[in-house]
Order: C-alpha cells, then sequence, then structure tokens
C-alpha cells in the first residue's frame, strides 16, 4: 500500500520494482496505490513493462483523506519508499502517523528524520533508494507477520507521544518556561 502524492522524489516507482521481484514469492501479491501526481504515466508505464499491471492498482484519481484512509485500513503493509535526497531528508510524512495509528507494519526507506522518530523494533527500514533492500524487507514482514505484528503495535504506543495532547503539554511547558520580553523595557 502507499498513498500519497505520486512524483519522482516520493520514490513510488522504487515500489513497482520489488513487486516484480517478489511475485511469485509472494502468493496473492498486490499493489494499491492511491493518489495522483506527475509520476503517474511513468508508473503505469513501468508496471507493463514488468508484466506486473494486474498486481498493481491505481486509483482512478485523487481521492478524498476519507475515502484513501478507509481503503488503507485493509493493508498488510504501508510503504514510505521516499529517495534519499535533501528535499527527503528531514521529512517526516503524515502517511506514516497515518499507518501507525491504524496499526498497519510499516516497510520505510531509512531517513534520518524517520530514524530520529521510530526505531527498527518499531518500523521495518530498507536502504533508501534501494530496490533490492525495499524487496528484501518487505518478504521479511511478508514470512514473519507475528514479528510485523509487534513491530506495528509498538509503533502504535509510540505514537501516542506525538498526539496531540502530549505535545501540547510540552509545548505549553516549553513556553512556560521561556523568557518573555517586553518592548516597552
Amino acid at each position: 500500500m502507499y498513498h500519497g502524492t505520486l512524483t519522482p522524489h516520493c520514490g513510488v516507482e522504487l515500489l513497482v520494482e520489488p513487486v516484480a521481484r517478489l511475485g511469485g514469492k509472494v502468493p496473492g501479491l498486490q499493489l494499491d496505490i492511491y493518489g495522483d501526481g506527475d509520476a503517474v504515466p511513468s508508473l503505469k508505464e513501468r508496471s507493463q513493462e514488468l508484466g506486473i499491471s494486474e498486481t498493481v492498482t491505481f486509483s482512478a484519481a485523487y481521492l478524498h483523506h476519507a475515502d484513501v484512509l478507509e481503503k488503507v485500513q485493509g493493508a498488510s503493509v504501508g510503504v514510505i519508499p521516499n529517495l534519499p535526497i535533501a528535499l527527503n531528508r528531514f521529512a517526516l510524512f503524515s502517511k506514516l502517523f497515518e499507518y501507525v495509528a491504524l496499526g498497519i507494519p510499516v516497510v520505510s526507506a531509512d531517513l534520518p528524520t524517520i530514524r530520529a522518530h521510530f526505531s527498527k523494533e518499531e518500523v521495518t527500514y530498507f536502504e533508501a533508494g534501494n530496490a533490492a533492500s525495499l524487496a528484501e524487507a518487505l518478504r521479511a514482514v511478508h514470512r514473519a507477520p507475528a514479528t510485523a505484528s509487534a513491530r506495528a503495535l509498538a509503533a502504535r504506543r509510540h505514537y501516542e507521544a506525538y498526539r496531540w495532547p502530549v505535545s501540547a503539554r510540552r509545548y505549553a511547558s516549553a513556553l512556560s518556561g521561556a523568557v518573555v520580553c517586553n518592548r516597552d523595557d
């Protein structure tokens, strides 16, 4: 499962490669891609080139957020395939938190900001930009669903610290300790 913007820097094309590699090794393998963007034509073309166009499903167009989350709920794994470029280095993707909040195991590119927020006990990481590494991470989730579920549960527990009620208390505490300067002084 992938949902979100479909542009080259998001690395979704990287996700198509492992699906082709895993085709005969993972029974019932299906890749659902929900979103829109300038990479859609190349993603469809690449899926056809690899002979997996029946395995990859694209949403017809942009879907409302609630509709996407309804579809995401049934996913076996949510993938964050973002490429290791400057734009993604410090990004923290809302889809990551959506997968975690829904209890879906996550396979993610090993990018610094994501790693700073979730450990390898919570998320299955792969070498960013490496299709073979992504295929192996997806295979690991398929081979050990109990481990993947345990990671998803650990990520969900950790996610509670990022929710607004907890963050609001930390924010208020930080503000109360801040030095306030009066412009009239």
